[in-house]
């Protein structure tokens, strides 16, 4: 056996005897028993523990006067490594690049998206779940430990669209909180997925989830009544963008609307009636520029969802 081992190392000794019929032997630490066996095993001994081994013949009785040389161990201590009380252990996949720390100074830090030499995780490199980062210290002597933190990256959120319709703006995803910007100020924050058109401008919506982790729109260009002149008559259209439906005011008189596609395919005819408020329904129409056309007269509507 190997007389200088780490704190906790399996160890084994092992001695022979002639007559092993008759022969056994006996293994004593410090002088106590320890077993009878050919082979003695052990993972407690201290440093400065001796081990050594005598003869018992079975026929007599008789334990010989000769015994082994004696081992005296050496038993060089295990490192305790652990990551700091403070550790962060979860991130958002577009977090900033997560520290990491952990005692004694001097180890090794491994797992996804860990940078040893920075000591860092960037969380955008794992696949969003859970998953082990590990810190591996070897003193001087060869004496190892590794502590594991299991560290978390949540997903973000589903992109969320602006959703307009006549007066209301709703996001498109559920989420726990619902920031609203008009022209890059915040306007509302919540718990309310829709809230009442602010006025003409620029509208972008900020989701967050449970987990603190957020996703953004795209910027939506959003204004409330439109209104062009045709065959004498003002119409009022809106909204636009507009998502399901759009309304039409101001005809005097029964006329029909013509929808153009950006290739100028009529995709939408429709009779609208004298004097009432007509609702054309466009949840059939993909994202996008479309033309209105009023007694030869065009309007330019974008679909938002």
């Amino acid at each position: 056996a190997d007389d200088t081992i780490c704190e906790g190392q399996y160890v084994v000794f092992d001695a022979s005897v002639l007559n092993a019929s008759q022969d056994s032997i006996v293994w004593f630490v410090n002088g106590v028993f320890a077993a009878q066996s050919t082979v003695y095993e052990s993972v407690s001994l201290s440093d400065g523990d001796e081990v050594f081994a005598r003869v018992i013949n079975e026929g007599s009785c008789r334990i010989d006067t000769a015994y082994t040389q004696t081992v005296t161990m050496v038993v060089n201590n295990v490192p305790s490594v652990g990551f700091t009380p403070n550790q962060a252990t979860e991130a958002c996949a577009d977090g900033d690049l997560v520290q990491l720390a952990a005692n004694p100074s001097g180890g090794t830090f491994s797992g996804a998206g860990v940078d040893n030499a920075g000591k860092v995780l960037d969380p955008s490199i794992p696949t969003p779940g859970q998953f082990p980062i590990y810190y591996y210290v070897e003193t001087a002597e060869g004496c190892s430990a590794t502590d594991t933190l299991e560290f978390t990256v949540h997903a973000l959120p589903t992109k969320p669209s602006i959703l307009y319709n006549a007066n209301t703006l709703t996001s498109s995803e559920t989420a726990d909180v619902y920031t609203w910007y008009k022209d890059g100020v915040i306007i509302a924050s919540g718990a309310n997925k829709s809230i009442t058109f602010a006025g003409d401008g620029d509208y972008q919506l900020v989701i967050t989830d449970a987990n603190g982790c957020e996703n953004e729109s795209d910027i939506a260009t959003l204004t409330s009544i439109s209104s062009i002149q045709a065959g004498g008559v003002n119409y009022v259209i809106y909204p636009n963008p507009a998502n399901n439906v759009v309304y039409i005011e101001g005809h005097v008189r029964n006329t029909n609307l013509q929808v153009f596609d950006v290739m100028g395919k009529v995709v939408k005819e429709i009779s609208l009636k004298a004097n009432e408020k007509s609702v054309v329904d466009i949840k059939d129409l993909a994202n996008g520029m479309y033309l209105l056309q009023l007694n030869g007269k065009a309007f330019r509507l974008e679909v938002l969802r």
